[in-house]
């Protein structure tokens, strides 16, 4: 009786954490420029690059946000020079540059949105760029900003930054499922009363 609970039991919690896994995660999207190396970050330029997120529906709520950089080199090597990146509400959809003829270390986005980095090339080659938003703290604004639709970034990169192609993943969940240890909970409540029913057909079959 004992080995038939206790099979019942892992049946359940199994199945449970099969179902959370398979519905609460919703999936990643994935958001790529056009052009994809955001014409490789011109010294004489500054960039928004607005990204429309209505293609993730209202139920799905984010989880993590992420900008990569792939590739990217500073042909000066590890000095002074600055890529500053910002973090906007509703920009622009799509890539747009702007001319920056003074181009003498000021961020053109100064105050337009919260500083995502700082970026000054460490190293002579190139090296590959990760931006978690959770770990900067900046989820939440990311979060109330994508709400409206659209988000995106601001770049003003005082030298020129070759890169192999940026890129924005994000991924959700959906709100209306419960914690697998809540699913559990609910489906090991029955437990007693299958053991009830086993012992009961027991008895039957015994007179």
């Amino acid at each position: 009786m004992r080995r038939m609970r206790s099979i019942a039991v892992c049946g359940l919690v199994m199945m449970a954490v099969m179902c959370a896994g398979a519905s609460a995660w919703a999936g990643t999207y994935s958001y790529v420029p056009d052009p994809a190396d955001l014409n490789n970050l011109d010294h004489w330029k500054y960039c928004s690059w607005g990204v429309d997120l209505t293609n993730i529906p209202a139920g799905e709520t984010i989880t993590s946000a992420t900008l990569y950089f792939d590739s990217i080199d500073n042909w000066l090597g590890p000095t002074e020079n600055y890529l500053y990146i910002h973090l906007l509400d509703d920009p622009q959809l799509g890539f747009v540059e702007w001319s920056d003829t003074d181009n003498d270390h000021y961020d053109n986005w100064t105050g337009a949105g919260p500083l995502v980095a700082t970026y000054i090339d460490s190293a002579y080659g190139v090296e590959n760029l990760q931006y978690d938003l959770g770990s900067l703290g900046l989820l939440d604004t990311f979060k109330t900003y994508a709400a409206n639709g659209t988000a995106g970034f601001g770049l003003d990169p005082d030298c020129h930054y070759w890169n192999e192609g940026a890129r924005f993943n994000v991924t959700t969940r959906t709100s209306d499922v419960p914690e697998p240890s809540s699913i559990v909970l609910i489906l090991t409540g029955g437990i007693p009363a299958l053991g009830m029913a086993l012992r009961r057909r027991r008895m039957r079959g015994a007179s």
